[in-house]
């Protein structure tokens, strides 16, 4: 529950998960990310995946890539 709290805060599992395209994912960053993106959003991304990819397992890795539409796995380093 603490971790809940810490990390989804407001996150209601019924709405997920949410289909969309690669534009439409960094549409939304772009929208609810609440800081200045001075290199871009498409960069803001690539970080936050490398850092994600350095704390999971491979198989954790391609699952989440195996969740993704194509358009978006496409992105993915």
């Amino acid at each position: 529950m603490l971790i809940r709290g810490i990390y989804f805060e407001g996150w209601d599992p019924t709405k997920v998960p949410v289909k969309m395209h690669r534009d439409d994912f960094f549409q939304r960053v772009r929208q609810e990310f609440p800081y200045e993106i001075p290199d871009g959003t498409e960069r803001l991304v690539d970080v936050v995946i490398e850092a994600l990819r350095r704390h999971i397992t491979e198989g954790e890795w391609q699952n989440v890539r195996a969740s993704l539409p194509k358009d978006l796995v496409a992105v993915l380093p």
